[in-house]
């Protein structure tokens, strides 16, 4: 990724959030509309059943659950916006990026994309271990979606100064500038599916972590996800409690 200057994008550097009832109402509506949404999906599987024999019903009446799946999912994002952090705990970051390359690693196999990690023995830490592995696995699953057979990812975690860094690489198709400059922003997308929230939600995740979310990316050369957050040892941690 080294003849082309990558092109960059970034979540910058957390801030607190000047709106943060947004995200509370957001939750509130998303719960709201979610429950009418999953009745009308079990009408329409009811109602499938009933006209079975009707080939033009069946191919709108899917269509129609479609929508409401795609619905739904966004609906599960807005919920799960705050509601998955977690209390920080000891663990290994090694331990925790392999956690999260564990639950690919299958599909990986099946699309003969190899998985390549790479740890620098680093003391444990005080780490949101669920969050950190939400965005993890939805970087991995980005990188998939990126790479043809006989692709690879490399997952690697380091210590700079202060800061854990957690990087996703992988070379697959790329991104344009255009793409580069809309990746964070909620709703966008290439992908013929897909909700276009799981970058968005990633950033806002490590916003609530104290941390970042940059991408860079040559098309036609692959792409690398930094996360960069504050590291906490437990004697730290003890420090802010007093």
């Amino acid at each position: 990724m080294n003849s082309h200057k990558p092109i960059s994008a970034s979540s910058w550097p957390a801030q607190a959030d000047p709106f943060p009832e947004r995200w509370d109402l957001s939750a509130e509506v998303a719960h709201e509309i979610r429950n009418p949404l999953q009745t009308a999906k079990a009408i329409m599987q009811l109602m499938n059943g009933k006209y079975s024999q009707d080939k033009t019903f069946l191919y709108y009446s899917q269509l129609v659950v479609k929508e409401l799946d795609d619905a739904n999912e966004i609906l599960t994002a807005c919920l799960n916006l705050d509601r998955d952090r977690s209390e920080p705990t000891l663990c290994s970051l090694a331990e925790l990026c392999h956690g999260a390359v564990t639950l690919i690693q299958g599909v990986a196999i099946l699309q003969e994309i190899n998985m390549v990690e790479d740890y620098v023995d680093i003391p444990p830490l005080l780490l949101e271990r669920k969050s950190l592995q939400q965005i993890l696995v939805n970087l991995l699953k980005n990188s998939l979606d990126a790479c043809s057979p006989g692709g690879t990812i490399t997952v690697s975690a380091v210590m700079e100064a202060d800061l854990v860094l957690i990087r996703v690489a992988d070379d697959g198709i790329g991104m344009d500038e255009q793409t580069m400059e809309n990746i964070f922003k909620p709703f966008y997308t290439t992908k013929k599916e897909g909700s276009g929230l799981g970058l968005s939600i990633c950033r806002h995740m490590m916003e609530n972590l104290r941390g970042s979310l940059t991408a860079e990316s040559v098309l036609g050369q692959g792409a690398v996800f930094t996360l960069a957050f504050p590291a906490v040892r437990p004697n730290e941690k003890e420090k802010q409690r007093r």
